[in-house]
């Protein structure tokens, strides 16, 4: 959906979807608002601000080969449909967003694979009152004509209270993420997909599953990306 209208910046404008409690997450470009959710929600939050135009933007594909702000609303939109359709909290990390299971709603199904791979998903760091969970980083990118999710195995720890915290959880993910060698480390993703997965070949999640209004949504496949070692031929 593209706003036209007279509000400020992307900070103002998330301000206003959330003290309105629309159902929806929105951007300022220089094309207007843009937004995915409840179009009489988003109507109603930015009528005061002389709503010109009220229609679809259609998102050019040269517009996501940079740092656009389609590409971070497209990113933002896939972090709500982990979160609409997984037992996760997703936290957000400059353009990549942490995807972390929420162990009051995930079942030991959704559990196993990560568990039989890594074996303990959650603690809390030795000397600190700080908790660390076993955590997925995801990256929406466009690149070689394609959209792809970019997907790296890391530790979520608590926000540190004290300096000394800080460089003992430094220190703490360094030393574990340093010991998962290429076979752990593939297992490791093997177990995320199927967390994410289950034994299908593709999914598809949305952001809001909702039937008024533009809602975002992504087919995942299984299917993962590789190299191969480069041949030189002279």
């Amino acid at each position: 959906m593209n706003s036209l209208c007279a509000v400020g910046g992307t900070k103002e404008v998330r301000e206003i979807v959330k003290a309105q409690k629309v159902n929806a997450i929105a951007t300022r470009s220089r094309f207007g608002v843009l937004a995915f959710g409840d179009d009489d929600g988003l109507r109603r939050a930015f009528t005061r601000f002389a709503i010109k135009e009220f229609d679809c933007h259609s998102i050019e594909l040269s517009r996501l080969h940079t740092e656009s702000t389609e590409l971070g609303l497209l990113r933002e939109a896939l972090a709500q449909a982990m979160q609409t359709s997984y037992p996760l909290v997703v936290k957000r990390v400059h353009s990549s967003y942490i995807l972390i299971p929420d162990f009051t709603k995930a079942s030991p199904r959704n559990l196993t694979a990560l568990q039989n791979c890594v074996g303990q998903l959650k603690g809390t760091l030795p000397r600190t009152a700080v908790e660390w969970r076993e955590a997925l980083a995801i990256r929406l990118d466009y690149k070689l004509n394609r959209m792809w999710l970019l997907i790296e195995p890391t530790v979520h720890f608590a926000k540190p209270n004290t300096r000394v915290e800080r460089f003992l959880c430094a220190d703490f993910v360094r030393e574990k993420l340093a010991t998962r060698y290429n076979r752990q480390w593939n297992s490791l993703i093997e177990a995320w997909l199927v967390f994410l997965m289950e034994d299908r070949e593709d999914t598809t999640v949305r952001a809001f599953g909702i039937s008024d209004g533009i809602d975002a949504s992504f087919t995942l496949n299984k299917v993962t990306a590789f190299t191969r070692r480069a041949v030189s031929t002279k």
